[in-house]
């Protein structure tokens, strides 16, 4: 799909350095698909929650020598 839109010069190439990607395009299509991932983490993480799991010290190190 073609899109024309304005991009801050420098943040593309900013980006474009970051994500190694060969070109304007693949730049955008990289950048997008981090932000489409990272909300989907943030999704999956608000819904997981918090468990207490209630572990000492003393039991957390056993468990971590169990291993």
């Amino acid at each position: 799909m073609r899109a024309t839109v304005e991009v801050d010069p420098t943040l593309l190439r900013d980006a474009r350095v970051a994500t190694g990607a060969r070109d304007d395009a693949e730049t955008v299509e990289l950048a997008l698909k981090a932000v489409v991932r990272d909300r989907h983490l943030e999704r999956l993480l608000d819904h997981l929650g918090n468990t207490d799991l209630d572990l000492t010290q003393a039991a957390l190190e056993r468990l971590r020598r169990d291993d």
